[in-house]
């Protein structure tokens, strides 16, 4: 028999965003009370906001009302409420202030759908309700001819990739984040971006852009100012035009096998070893120092990884055997060590090794932390 899956929860709560009951920070993970939420096969968490879809495709929503992004009648929500769309839902991704999510078709196509703050044109609608920008009710921005098989959405813009390998972005992105060129700041709609190569995974830091191809190679846009894009080039501080990850020593593209983005730094796991570049102040990295990193570096782990998740300034990895490791930011318990302490160091979380429980997967963003577990550890 199967063990069932549990979602644990740790860090801020000051709107309700992890989902326990209350508006406090938890600085030790806590099991979710999921209520009619059953079986999520999807989690995602935003600015101060938080969403789940469960094996029916049935939506759930938590945390902050502010800008209408859970589409409730409410300021906050503290506990996972039910959120109707149809078709069945598929994919789903918090914002900073928004949310857009996939909708699947019995042939297989897609509606996306979007709501919330749409002051930056983050939502893809050329119309608001109000001055705010505030779009309440969910939109369907494209209509059911695309396969949508990865969206991201991040402070200002959004992202999806289609199953035909092809990018589109919507919103604003001064600094060169859409991946429209040095003239196109802003896009009320959603726009190809010309990407060399087939993309299958899309990723939204705070003012930079991930596409992960489906060769495993990755391609950056955007923000450089931390060195978040990886290339190497302190003086790129801007860079408008996708460019992939080189391998210093070969040229070939720089792959990965999963990735993970936070606000101003990336993480990428290949065959078990994990990369950390970019922003590392608060040790994020994982590299046992503040300092940061401007091409991808190697960070020593003796367990092999299999999941990572980034949140605004701190990370979680995953091993093959189901633990997991926590690093950077603490201020609010994000870390889930029982303190609000920084680390500069992969630690374990030592809840769930405590509890003997298999962590299979975390996500993380802003200062909001979660993971799926299970009770079936050796």
């Amino acid at each position: 028999m199967m063990a069932a899956t549990i979602v644990f929860a740790w860090g801020s709560g000051s709107d309700g965003q992890l989902g326990l009951g209350d508006s406090a920070d938890h600085a030790e993970p806590r099991p979710l009370d999921l209520g009619a939420l059953q079986s999520p096969v999807a989690l995602t968490t935003g600015g101060c906001h938080s969403a789940a879809v469960d094996a029916t495709g049935a939506l759930y929503m938590w945390g902050s009302n502010a800008h209408a992004q859970l589409h409730l009648d409410v300021p906050t929500a503290q506990a996972p409420v039910k959120i109707a769309i149809e078709p069945r839902v598929a994919l789903v991704r918090c914002g900073w202030s928004h949310t857009v999510a996939v909708a699947t078709h019995a042939d297989g196509l897609s509606t996306v759908y979007s709501w919330g703050s749409n002051q930056h044109d983050q939502l893809g609608q050329t119309t608001t309700s109000d001055k705010a920008g505030l779009v309440q009710n969910p939109l369907r921005f494209l209509a059911p001819v695309l396969a949508v098989v990865s969206v991201a959405s991040g402070w200002k813009h959004s992202l999806l990739a289609t199953s035909d390998g092809r990018v589109f972005t919507w919103g604003y992105g001064r600094s060169g984040e859409l991946g429209l060129g040095p003239k196109t700041l802003r896009a009320p709609t959603p726009t190809l971006v010309p990407i060399d190569g087939a993309v299958a995974a899309v990723y939204c830091g705070w003012q930079h852009s991930v596409f992960h191809l489906t060769s495993k190679g990755l391609v950056v846009v955007g923000s450089n100012r931390h060195g978040q894009l990886g290339l190497g080039n302190e003086s790129r501080k801007q860079v408008f035009e996708p460019t992939p990850i080189l391998e210093a020593a070969s040229a070939a593209l720089f792959c990965c096998d999963h990735v993970a983005v936070g606000w101003h730094h990336v993480l990428g796991v290949h065959d078990g070893a994990v990369y950390s570049w970019g922003k590392g102040s608060f040790g994020q990295l994982g590299h046992d120092s503040v300092n940061g990193e401007h091409t991808p570096r190697l960070l020593v782990m003796d367990e092999r990884i299999n999941h990572v998740a980034c949140g605004s300034e701190h990370s979680l990895l995953v091993t093959a055997s189901g633990r997991l490791y926590s690093c950077g930011w603490g201020e609010h318990g994000n870390l889930g060590h029982g303190d609000t302490q920084n680390v500069a160091r992969p630690t374990p979380v030592a809840y769930f090794d405590k509890h003997r429980l298999h962590v299979l997967s975390a996500v993380a963003a802003g200062a909001t932390s979660f993971a799926m577990a299970t009770s079936q550890r050796a």
